[in-house]
């Protein structure tokens, strides 16, 4: 256990001179440490170099089982539904040959299939907001201090947002752009999933790199369970496929 301390201070050593080195430059570059280092609270101040770091690591530690998850069940929807898979693969075929991260986020039905298994199956089912003032909500009277919920669960299943909420539908989200009180997966307002731009573009890149490189096919077709594990929404059991070989 002696060796957790020592990559720990590795760890914080590297970042920190990646922070120190960025903010002196004067081309920050546009991805993730670069809007951290630009991002300033009420007061108009910013971030010290001890909360970038822990931002970062948030971003690249918490988001990992959630990621996770999200492409598990992308796997699997992809592959109960195979003629999506298809029209997938020869988007990427098309438009990102060479397997090019950037050309593979920008890919509308990746980003759809993403999204629709987002919506159907949300890694984390709510998000909790601590009231700071009395108010009122659809005729009920909250006094501050009360904890509110917002249940993505609910909301992305709710028929009268979607037509057919329990199907897989990649193509709705290239038809209808949906609000933020809609479609919320990493949250929203000020207290939104830091890492979501990075979560998504994590998946996409991930899932478009396996799935045009391999064959994989489901061990078991039959619907899988969900299973709460602390605050998320897992598959009861895993997505358990088996690998098939190259394209």
């Amino acid at each position: 256990m002696e060796t957790v301390p020592a990559v720990r201070k590795q760890t914080d050593e590297l970042i920190g001179q990646l922070i120190r080195d960025r903010a002196s430059s004067d081309d920050r570059g546009d991805d993730i440490l670069s809007m951290l280092l630009e991002a300033e609270y009420d007061d108009g101040s910013r971030m010290d170099e001890l909360e970038v770091r822990d931002q970062l690591l948030s971003i690249l530690s918490a988001g990992h089982e959630t990621t996770a998850i999200a492409m598990a069940w992308t796997l699997y929807w992809l592959h109960r539904h195979p003629e999506k898979l298809n029209r997938l693969l020869e988007d990427i075929s098309e438009q990102a040959p060479t397997g090019d991260p950037e050309a593979l986020t920008q890919i509308p039905y990746l980003d759809a299939v993403v999204n629709e298994s987002l919506r159907i199956h949300p890694v984390l089912p709510d998000l909790a907001r601590k009231l700071r003032k009395d108010t009122e909500l659809m005729g009920c009277k909250l006094k501050a201090g009360t904890a509110v919920g917002a249940v993505a669960f609910l909301t992305h299943r709710d028929p009268e947002i979607y037509e057919d909420p329990d199907e897989w539908i990649p193509e709705r989200f290239l038809d209808h752009k949906f609000s933020p009180f809609e479609f919320y997966p990493f949250g929203g307002g000020n207290r939104r999933c830091i890492g979501a731009a990075f979560a998504s573009f994590e998946a996409k890149v991930v899932l478009g790199t396996l799935l045009s490189a391999y064959h994989f096919e489901l061990l078991d077709n039959r619907p899988l369970s969900v299973e709460r594990r602390h605050i998320t929404l897992m598959p009861r059991g895993g997505v358990r496929m088996r690998y098939l070989g190259q394209r």
